[in-house]
């Protein structure tokens, strides 16, 4: 048997080679949908070799859980861990863009309610003007085209009739 692997205890945090007190010998498999994820990657299924080990640490004697597996497969969880952390960080971006349009949006639809508001306000100011224009009488000061201060004059209209 080689080296044993120094590692930190999950217990009491003390690195060292843990006794190894069970190995389970057959490969270990861990479920269906991750050995498609490999078999797409790698070729083949994940499978590893379950270890129990004990603390060496006189005070912990805590035992935990290893596993024992090809460098292949470790290359492929760091890639698809790399892969989805870059997939959150676009996910992050997209959401924060569309927060951005979503309040943009909002802002024009205030300034459209408030064009419109202006637009009654000047269509009425404008209908006020016309309705005033209509019930004035003629002999009102009128400013036509170039032509000010018209005024129809009731003695002209009599020394053309003459």
């Amino acid at each position: 048997m080689g080296n044993a692997l120094e590692i930190k205890c999950p217990y009491c945090g003390y690195t060292g080679k843990h006794k190894v007190i069970k190995t389970v010998h057959q490969p270990y498999k861990w479920n269906e949908e991750t050995d498609v994820f490999f078999k797409d990657r790698l070729g083949k299924g994940l499978s590893y070799r379950l270890r129990k080990k004990k603390c060496v640490y006189s005070l912990c004697k805590g035992e935990f859980d290893t596993v024992e597996m090809l460098r292949d497969y470790l290359k492929v969880m760091a890639e698809a861990i790399t892969d989805l952390d870059q997939s959150k960080k676009q996910e992050k971006m997209f959401k924060n863009k569309v927060i951005s349009l979503e309040e943009e949006i909002k802002f024009m639809r205030k300034q459209k309610a408030d064009l419109e508001i202006k637009l009654i306000i000047q269509e009425e100011k404008y209908r006020r003007v016309v309705t005033y224009w209509q019930a004035a009488p003629i002999e009102k000061s009128i400013s036509l085209a170039g032509v000010e201060n018209f005024q129809e004059n009731e003695e002209d209209e009599e020394s053309v009739e003459e």
